[in-house]
Order: C-alpha cells, then sequence, then structure tokens
C-alpha cells in the first residue's frame, strides 16, 4: 500500500475483547490515468494498476491496450467508453483476472482471451476469482471462451454488460453464491448463461439470453437460484435448461421460438416454474426424471410437438396451484367454462375449465385457465430507491417495467405503489399512495427523505386490464436513525445502488468512518478531512460500520429492502449488520444459528469503547452494528421478514 507517510493503526484490546480502532491509517486515494496525453500518464494499464494505492482509480483513456491485466487489490478501474477503451488479451489466459475484494471494473471492452485448455480450465473476458462484494458494471466482455467467469465468488454485481460471441458462455458461475446477474445481453454464445456445481442463491434478473447455439440459460447443479424476467428465445436447443437442480425459483421469463423452451431433467426437484410464457418452441416445457415440481400461472401457446411433457412414470409433479388460484393457460385446451368451485361442480363461470387438461397420459393439470387474461402479468423488478431533492427531501423509486407492459399476452395498463411505515413481506396493511400509466418506471415520494422520521417501505404492483395486479418480489425502503454527536456504530439496512461511504453516509455530519474487515485481518477508514480519504471506499448492508459524528445528525438512507442475505462469519471477532426488519430475531437465535459464543452492541453510556455484551434476551435491529465471535467458519443466513 503507498503512503505519504506511515501511520499504522493502532489495535487494542478493549476490556470486552473487541478491536477498536483508535488512529487511522493514512491512505492516499487518487486516480491514476493510462492513455491519453496528460504529462506521466501511464501507457499500460497493468503498470498503473501495480502503482496503485488501496481505494485508487485507474481511469483508462480510449484505444485498444494489448495486455493481460491483474487486479490483486481493491481498487477502480474505470474505462472511457466500453465501445472505445478495448483491451485485447493476445490469445493468452485472462484478459482481465481479478483477485482482490471491493474491485469494480467499468466501461471496458474485454476481448481474445486463452481458448480451452482442459477440463475445468477457462479463460475469460474478465474473471472474479475467490472474489466479493465487486461490481462489474457496462462493459462489453465479447469475442473470448467465456465472457465473464465468477469462479468461486460472492456477493458480486453484474450489470448491464455485453457478453456475446464467446465460444463457451457468455456469463458463467461456478462455485458461487449470492450474486447478482442483472440487465446482460449474453447473446450468440454456445451457452448466454451457465450456472454449475454448487453455485447458490443467485438472483439472474432482467437478462437478454437469446440467439444461443445451444441453450439461453442453464443451471447444472445450481441450487436456490431466483431466474426471472429474462428472455431466453430463439435460442437453438434449450431457453431454461435445469439439470441436477433442487428449489429454483423460475417466474417471469419468456422462453419461445426454440427447439425447447424450458426443460427440469435428471433430479431437477422442488422447483417453481410459474408466470413464463412459453411460446411457439417444438417442445413447450419438458420434465424428465425430476420430481416435486410445481408448474403454474404459464401461458403455453403454440408449441407444435407438444405443449409439455411429463411422461416419465416416476415423476411427481403439480401442473396447478390449487383452487382458486388455478393453473395454466394452454392454448389447445377446449373444455369448457359453466361451473367453478375445487371440484367444478358448483353454478357460474370462474375462468377455470371445468374438465381437467391432459398434459400427457400421466400428469394433468386440474384448474387450466381459459384465457391469458386469468394468467397474472408478470411482476415489475424494483430496481433502485435513492434520496433526491436538494436536501435529500424525496425518495425516488424506479424499476425495470412488467415483461407484459406494452408486450406480450396480458398488457400492462398501469402500476399501483403502495406504502406502509413498517415492513411486512407480503405488503400487509400497506396503503395505495399512486396510480400510475403504464410505461412509467419510476415515482417520488415527495418529502417522504431527509426531513421525515419515520420509516417507509414501498411495494410496487402491476395491473392489467382486467384489475389483477402483480407486486414485485422485492420492495424498497427508507430508513432514519438519529446519530448523537461522537463514536456510534451503524449499519446500512437497505441495499444500495451506490454503495459509496460519502453518499451513504450523505445525511450525516462526521469526520471519520471505520470498518473491521475479517476475512482480511484488517481496519478500513474513510476521512473526510483529508485529500486522501482512505480504503473504505464503499460499504454494504452487510456490515457495520463505526462513524464519529461531529454534529447530531439524521443517517437517512433508501434503497431495495434485502432478501435473504448471507454474511460471512469468521473464527474470531466479526462486525455485521442486521439486514432484517425482524422485530423478534434475538440474539438466542443468531447463537443458535452460527455457534457465535459473544454478541457485543453499542452503548453510548460507556466510553471509552462504547460498546456492551448483549445478552440472549436482546434483539438485533435493522440499522445497528454488531461485534459477534465465533470459533469456527460459518455462513450466517439472514432471513428476509
Amino acid at each position: 500500500m503507498k503512503k505519504s507517510s506511515l501511520l499504522v493503526a493502532i489495535l487494542v484490546l478493549t476490556s470486552t475483547s473487541v478491536l477498536t480502532l483508535t488512529s487511522f491509517p493514512d491512505v492516499r486515494a487518487t486516480t491514476l490515468y493510462v492513455g491519453g496525453g496528460g504529462p506521466g500518464n501511464y501507457t499500460t494499464i497493468q503498470g498503473a494498476i501495480d502503482n496503485a494505492g488501496i481505494g485508487d482509480t485507474v481511469y483508462v483513456f480510449g484505444g485498444t491496450y494489448y495486455e493481460n491485466v491483474v487486479i490483486n487489490k481493491t481498487l477502480s478501474l474505470v474505462g472511457e467508453d466500453r465501445d472505445t477503451t478495448t483491451i485485447d488479451g493476445g490469445g493468452i489466459g485472462d484478459v482481465v483476472w481479478v483477485t482482490a475484494n471491493w474491485v469494480n471494473i467499468s466501461g471496458f471492452s474485454a476481448t481474445n482471451s486463452g481458448p480451452l485448455k482442459g477440463p475445468d480450465e477457462y479463460d475469460a473476458g474478465i474473471e472474479l476469482d475467490s472474489v466479493q462484494n465487486s461490481r462489474i458494471v457496462n462493459n462489453n466482455a465479447s469475442g473470448n471462451q467465456i465472457g465473464i467467469h465468477l469462479n468461486s465468488s460472492k456477493w458480486n454485481s453484474v450489470i448491464g454488460n455485453i457478453a456475446s460471441s464467446n465460444s463457451e458462455w457468455g456469463i458463467h458461475l461456478i462455485y458461487s453464491l449470492g450474486n447478482d446477474i442483472t440487465g446482460n445481453h449474453a447473446t450468440d454464445n454456445f451457452c448466454g448463461i451457465f450456472l454449475s456445481h454448487g453455485t447458490m442463491r443467485n438472483n439472474i434478473t432482467g437478462n437478454n439470453a437469446s440467439s444461443n447455439s445451444n441453450s439461453g440459460i442453464v443451471l447444472y447443479y445450481a441450487d436456490m437460484n431466483n431466474v426471472s424476467g429474462n428472455n431466453a428465445s430463439s435460442n437453438h436447443h434449450t431457453g431454461i435448461d435445469l439439470c441436477g437442480s433442487y428449489t429454483n425459483h423460475i417466474r417471469g421469463n419468456t422462453a419461445s421460438s426454440q427447439r425447447r423452451g424450458i426443460s427440469l431433467t435428471y433430479d431437477s426437484n422442488h422447483n417453481t416454474v410459474s408466470r413464463n410464457i412459453i411460446s411457439f418452441n417444438e417442445r413447450g416445457l419438458q420434465i424428465f426424471d425430476a420430481s416435486f415440481n410445481r408448474i403454474y400461472h404459464n401461458s403455453f401457446i403454440d408449441n407444435t410437438i407438444y405443449q409439455a411433457d411429463d411422461s416419465d412414470t416416476t415423476d411427481i409433479n403439480w401442473w396447478d396451484d390449487g383452487y382458486p388460484s388455478g393453473g395454466n393457460y394452454w392454448s389447445d385446451y377446449s373444455g369448457p367454462d359453466q361451473f367453478s368451485g375445487p371440484d367444478q361442480n358448483l353454478p357460474g363461470s370462474d375462468g377455470i375449465g371445468d374438465t381437467p387438461y391432459d398434459v400427457d397420459f400421466n400428469s394433468q393439470d386440474m384448474y387450466p385457465l381459459m384465457a391469458t387474461s386469468m394468467v397474472p402479468v408478470r411482476p415489475p423488478i424494483m430496481m433502485r430507491a435513492e434520496l433526491t431533492g436538494q436536501m435529500y427531501e424525496d425518495v425516488t423509486i424506479t424499476w425495470a417495467l412488467s415483461p407484459d407492459d406494452g408486450a406480450g399476452l396480458n398488457p400492462v395498463v398501469g402500476y399501483l405503489i403502495y406504502r406502509s411505515m413498517t415492513y411486512d413481506p407480503a405488503g400487509l396493511g400497506y396503503s395505495s399512495i399512486a396510480s400510475l400509466p403504464a410505461g412509467t418506471s419510476e415515482f417520488i415520494d415527495n418529502l417522504a427523505g431527509e426531513g421525515d422520521p419515520n420509516d417507509y417501505f414501498y411495494q410496487l404492483c402491476a395491473v392489467d386490464q382486467n384489475d389483477n395486479t402483480s407486486c414485485a418480489n422485492n420492495q424498497a425502503g427508507k430508513y432514519t436513525r438519529p446519530l448523537s454527536k461522537g463514536q456510534n456504530l451503524i449499519s446500512i439496512p437497505l441495499v444500495q445502488s451506490h454503495g459509496s461511504t460519502e453518499k451513504v453516509l450523505q445525511t450525516v455530519e462526521f469526520d471519520k468512518a471505520w470498518t473491521y474487515a475479517a476475512v482480511e485481518n484488517e481496519w478500513k477508514s474513510y476521512m473526510t478531512f483529508k485529500p486522501y480519504k482512505g480504503d473504505l471506499g464503499t460499504v454494504n448492508h452487510r456490515m457495520g460500520v463505526w462513524v464519529n459524528v461531529t454534529a447530531e445528525s439524521n443517517f437517512t438512507v433508501a434503497g431495495i429492502v434485502p432478501s435473504n442475505t448471507l454474511i460471512q462469519l469468521y473464527a474470531g471477532w466479526n462486525l455485521v449488520s442486521f439486514p432484517s426488519f425482524d422485530s423478534n430475531y434475538f440474539v438466542s437465535d443468531l447463537k443458535s444459528e452460527t455457534g457465535t459464543v459473544r454478541a457485543e452492541g453499542v452503548d453510548l453510556l460507556a466510553p471509552p469503547y462504547f460498546l456492551e455484551v448483549l445478552s440472549d434476551t436482546d434483539n438485533l435491529e435493522a440499522g445497528y452494528g454488531y461485534w459477534v465471535r465465533v470459533v469456527a467458519d460459518i455462513t450466517w443466513n439472514v432471513e428476509v421478514s
């Protein structure tokens, strides 16, 4: 690490066995330039990275750079424009190989990686190798063996990239956990997006995985992933293909115009397939040697060889969601609708066919839907929430439109926004605050931000022409906590779209912020009063953060309410958050789930360390940080509530 002078951080053991930072590392965070005509600019990207310090930014002017880049320290690598700023790997190895946490890469074309060398030997345009909390945004990773490769990597974001014309996979995840793969274009590869071997709890949302020579999205021994709102059409083999994969949610995707729309095979059990449009394929949905899957609220339209096949007599699957929720829409169903009720023997039409639909000789949809209008519109996806306005007094939420907005079979006519001061995962008790026309993707809640002491939670629902609603699977929120002058131990209870320390703490008067990174066994800090701010450039909803507040302030933040959050605890002490709004979660729960032997929280009346040992009956609270000591590495799964 480069330092203008050496100030070693002093770590002292407190009376409660917690490490406290009593002085701060003097880390210079600067911008280094590559290319262009400026004096002192570097001629190679690697040269700038090698001379960069922790938290620095390497800015690369347009041009083609023939090199293989290794990023082994926390920094930001920013290209001038992804269409004009190219890194060419020369057909050898990874073009960009990342081995450090908290790395940001944006604005590049990464091309010409090495070829396939053997089984499990992959070269990529951009590879994250055992990396956490990094962001790969707005790049073009085309013309490689793999476009973007995540190997044993956790909690990273891959957003808005192009990964096309790669010989193997556009985007590949292996042994990777809790990543967000959102809004990417993975086309004209062998496979578009490929999740394999122990890849779990990832969100694959809003991507275009079409026109690939084999399949659009593949889950190969990959469990508990969310695949929603993607376009997986016009692939040569299959749109969405699951093999040996458990407990995944396949929701709201389009799978059209290919040999198979969706396929579940070889012990792909306990999956949910709902609200997908499966149309104009040779084979709509195929299940073979896979059981305990539930398939409902899909539209099967004019698939030519068969709409669906579940003829393996050993399979046990369910093709509806019971009554009155119903099953699926089948374009070739011709049964009557004169009756209603669970047994379809009561007078009156209910939009559900009176006789079952025979999927094949072995399976039936007991409650076939009579019209596509009975299939709920596919939900929008809440993308971000931010404080806006001159004094951060407003909350602006932004979403991705329902795939049926202006297209599809059930056109959306508008959106409803509901709000509450207390969080409920299903939005129970929320009040309607806005009705917006179709095509709208943003809403400003005026004067709900800084200055309003209340917490707010927002639910977003699409509305179709029959006044049916379909709500986003995630919610937005705004959180406020008053901070007193002096040391405060906080956390960020909402997922941030821009996680820079300065922006997250924009409503707080402070001079220092610091955290303890257990994975690296070191402190990270951010100092507002120095030209070199420090190495805590970003913060997220998994960490606890100490903040030295210089004047009474509100810590006010907006973002996305976390779904189930995985926090890696390492043997010894960890400084963590509690990213949940469950008011009935106690220290005893933490101990039973993680083997925690001691937990400590803030006590502003207990200087000099402002900490106290927590009892088993103490609640954990969103917005607060906690010291947690465990005897062995373990992943803590914080459930949404």
